[in-house]
């Protein structure tokens, strides 16, 4: 079992050209937390799937997808703080398309 700073290496470190399958298995630790699942998101290019849509069927969208419906689910916990680095056009932009504040807003802990 990988510690949750071995998931925040092994992510940072990861070449997306290689697949989604280890991606998948990291999103479906039990360790993987809402900090973890946003920053995933974001590195999978979170941002171009709220401002583009999702009109084409492929692995990259069945996978964000996923993701971003499990994050509105909210199945994953607030267990470390995160911050979301947008722009304020960037945040503007999702707000006039009434993307869910989870997805501009960092969470600062408890």
């Amino acid at each position: 079992m990988m510690t949750y700073e071995d998931m925040q290496k092994q992510i940072d470190q990861y070449n997306w050209d290689d697949g989604f399958e280890f991606v998948k298995n990291l999103l479906n630790e039990p360790l993987c937390d809402l900090a973890l699942a946003i920053k995933i998101f974001y590195l999978g290019d979170g941002y171009g799937f709220l401002i583009n849509g999702n009109s084409c069927q492929n692995a990259w969208n069945t996978l964000m997808q996923k993701l971003y419906q499990d994050i509105l689910a909210g199945e994953y916990k607030n267990n470390h703080p995160y911050e979301i680095l947008l722009t304020k056009v960037q945040v503007y932009k999702m707000k006039k398309m009434n993307i869910p504040p989870v997805f501009y807003e960092g969470y600062e802990g408890d």
